[in-house]
């Protein structure tokens, strides 16, 4: 499982843009001050994401598949304090329960290969979750999805 994504890390200096996810910036607003809180980043990218958590005092667990990704996010993000990037494959990830008080799964789930390893996946993230928590997932589906940004992903998806 790579996503696909690998030709896109290479075709450009930052595939998904240095920005947080939208979804992030949503969080934010309930929880504005990020300081101390723990998070894992799964399927982190190239780490916009885990970026903005660990520049805003988070500690994060950012994890990709793709050793190119996570090669472009040390590049892009230079050595962060408070992130650790990983190589791993979520699916043969060890997660501990109760760890993480936010749980971000941006761009993840459509790149698993079926509806029961998406729900063990969900399962497992949950499970990371502390009570009280916050899991944040964004994944494409079947309708329209704005790919404006990705000229070469949207040539593969057409």
């Amino acid at each position: 499982m790579s996503g696909g994504y690998d030709e896109g890390y290479k075709s450009c200096p930052c595939f998904w843009g240095k920005k947080p996810g939208s979804l992030i910036l949503e969080l934010q607003k309930i929880l504005p001050d990020l300081a101390g809180l723990s998070v894992l980043d799964i399927g982190c990218g190239e780490g916009k994401n885990a970026a903005f958590f660990g520049t805003n005092g988070s500690t994060v667990k950012a994890i990709d598949v793709s050793e190119i990704a996570i090669s472009k996010a040390r590049q892009v993000w230079g050595e962060v304090e408070h992130i650790t990037w990983e190589v791993n494959d979520v699916r043969q990830t060890t997660i501990h329960s109760l760890c993480y008080d936010v749980v971000i799964a941006y761009g993840l789930l459509h790149c698993l290969t079926d509806e029961r390893e998406i729900k063990e996946i969900v399962t497992k993230l949950k499970r990371a979750t502390k009570i009280g928590g916050y899991n944040i997932v964004c994944t494409f589906n079947s309708r329209y999805q704005e790919l404006d940004a990705h000229p070469a992903l949207c040539v593969r998806i057409e």
